[in-house]
């Protein structure tokens, strides 16, 4: 069998010499172990050939600073998909040219290593960021569910962590691991509860283990405790975080007289106005009614006492009943104290 293959390969030889001899078209010219090797173009194939015995380069050539794939047994360059020893590689449909890095190919993203140019599956980690490559070695996007668990990869293919808002719901995935996240999540002192079907965050009521909870706007979780103020108004002590996170909301600066309604401050977070901060407070985080505000009311959702009072907590060095001018169309009056604010940042209770 052997010695046939090798009469085939002398046939071929000889065939390609006698073409090379009658018509030939030369490319370039490369001196390898005293044997000058050039590309020729015969029966519309390209070989690397020793123009002076014939002899044809065959596997992997590496010329003029490009790897190349020369066919094993009559050494025509290949193009496209190549599959070498047990690796997929991508050469140039037009030079042969073996590619490297990002390869754009019949609709799909492919990595293609660097350094030997083998399609890459899986996880693979590219300029800080992310990306899972499929078996066929087409990036993905949109979610995925790898190994059990659920990720969500942009439409340029790199996975997403944090909050991501996805077809009309809210999800958080992982900041380290990209997962999606179910049950309760807690970020910075605040509670969530992403629902462990889906992992959408979950608004509204609902019961876990036999408690009640309750959310705001933004998501965020209490629990429902019975707190009588009086025979006629049940409030809700906030009792799974102790503040209303607003750094993740846009602030926004403006000067007197500009007034805010309770709608707009809470969704923008924080008020700098006529030099001072105000954020919102929920009454839900009041003591259960410990503090000894007046004929307490919630009047256009601020929380006020009997004379209108807006209720304010403020530095430790603010005494209590400082009256300041607020943005909501009312004073505001000092009732509580903040050890961590500055002596111009206000905490508004609000409703």
């Amino acid at each position: 069998m052997k010695y046939f293959k090798n009469i085939k390969k002398i046939i071929l030889l000889a065939y390609v010499l006698v073409i090379f001899l009658l018509n030939n078209t030369v490319y370039a010219t490369e001196s390898i172990d005293g044997k000058n090797y050039e590309w020729q173009i015969i029966d519309n194939k390209k070989y690397y050939i020793d123009n002076m015995s014939g002899s044809i380069k065959t596997g992997w050539e590496y010329i003029d600073g490009k790897w190349y794939y020369l066919d094993e047994e009559n050494g025509a360059m290949k193009t496209g998909w190549k599959y070498v020893d047990s690796k997929w590689y991508y050469l140039d449909e037009e030079n042969g040219a073996m590619r490297t890095g990002w390869e754009y190919v019949d609709g799909k993203w492919y990595y293609l290593d660097k350094e030997n140019g083998a399609m890459r599956t899986g996880w693979k980690y590219i300029n800080s960021k992310w990306y899972y490559l499929s078996k066929s070695g087409a990036m993905k996007t949109g979610w995925e569910y790898i190994n059990s668990k659920w990720y969500y990869l942009s439409k340029s293919g790199a996975m997403k962590t944090g909050w991501e808002y996805i077809n009309g719901k809210w999800y958080y995935l992982d900041k380290q691991s990209g997962q999606m996240r179910v049950g309760w999540l807690n970020i910075d002192d605040n509670y969530y509860f992403l629902n462990k079907n889906n992992g959408h965050l979950v608004y509204g009521n609902f019961e876990i283990d036999n408690k009640q909870y309750f959310t705001d706007k933004l998501g965020r979780a209490f629990l429902k405790n019975d707190v009588k103020v009086n025979e006629s108004k049940t409030i809700y002590a906030k009792t799974l975080s102790i503040t209303n996170s607003v750094e993740d909301l846009p602030a926004i600066k403006s000067s007197s007289p500009q007034k805010y309604k309770i709608d707009r401050f809470e969704w923008l977070g924080v008020i700098y106005w006529n030099r001072n901060k105000f954020t919102y407070y929920s009454e839900r985080v009041l003591p259960g009614g410990g503090l000894d505000i007046p004929g307490r009311i919630t009047r256009n959702g601020f929380v006020t006492d009997k004379d209108g009072y807006i209720v304010l907590a403020s530095n430790i060095l603010v005494k209590k009943g400082t009256i300041i001018d607020t943005p909501f169309g009312a004073q505001g009056k000092v009732y509580d104290r903040c050890e961590a604010c500055s002596l111009d940042w206000f905490d508004v209770y609000t409703r």
